[in-house]
């Protein structure tokens, strides 16, 4: 699973994780967490980054570059089993995009949805 989700990283194509549960950990502290999410901290919500980067430790162990909107984290890196039990979903993006569906809203204003965040919620 790993080395699928790397393929797809140096073929260019970044990935949205989605549905990541948040611990009061990584909250609070640190740009790197290895190990397992300790759910019995986890809020309701859920959270999404962009995965753009790997590697690949001499020991076999996969570490990922999510970039995060949190301001003085806004790179964070997560091992394999850290990401795994966050019960995350992974999209990848394989196709060129050759326009914007009309079935979008469209604006013509400038925003940021990242000014105040808000935990992501699915339901």
């Amino acid at each position: 699973m790993c080395s699928d989700i790397l393929e797809e990283l140096k073929a260019g194509y970044p990935g949205l994780i989605s549905n990541f549960k948040v611990s009061k950990e990584f909250q609070t502290s640190g740009t790197s967490f290895r190990g397992l999410v300790n759910l019995s901290t986890c809020n309701e919500g859920l959270h999404a980054m962009l995965l753009i980067g790997t590697r690949k430790t001499d020991d076999d162990e996969y570490f990922f570059l999510l970039q995060n909107w949190w301001e003085g984290r806004f790179f964070v890196e997560v091992s394999a089993d850290y990401l795994y039990s966050s019960e995350a979903t992974i999209s990848f993006v394989e196709e060129d995009i050759t326009e914007i569906p009309t079935a979008f809203a469209c604006t013509n204003s400038p925003y940021s949805e990242t000014a105040t965040d808000v935990r992501e919620r699915f339901e």
